[in-house]
């Protein structure tokens, strides 16, 4: 594995945190995507809480793209992609979207 990765879609170098974190959302929109009936509704409320709440609170999606990842325009543009999501793309990696 090279020292510092650029992946595609990420327009700055990643260090292993930056892969770290970008898994964590994509595990995140992987959950938050699948039908509303394979949830618990606990769940399901804190996945919403952790994409929608435009408060930086400890690791939140506004959270990790501000201070983690030192990109706050990348909220937008996550947030685009659950609203366009499709269940087609179930399986689809989040860096294989433009971040």
């Amino acid at each position: 594995m090279k020292e510092d990765i650029v992946a595609e879609d990420i327009d700055f170098p990643a260090t292993p945190e930056h892969i770290l974190w970008l898994a964590v959302i994509d595990r995140a929109i992987a959950d938050y995507c699948t039908p509303a009936q394979e949830l618990t509704p606990y769940f399901k409320a804190d996945l919403y809480s952790f994409f929608f709440c435009n408060e930086p609170k400890p690791y939140n999606l506004v959270y990790i793209c501000s201070m983690l990842l030192d990109r706050e325009d990348a909220v937008k543009k996550i947030r685009k992609r659950i609203s366009n999501y499709a269940p087609k793309e179930k399986h689809r990696s989040f860096r294989s979207s433009s971040f």
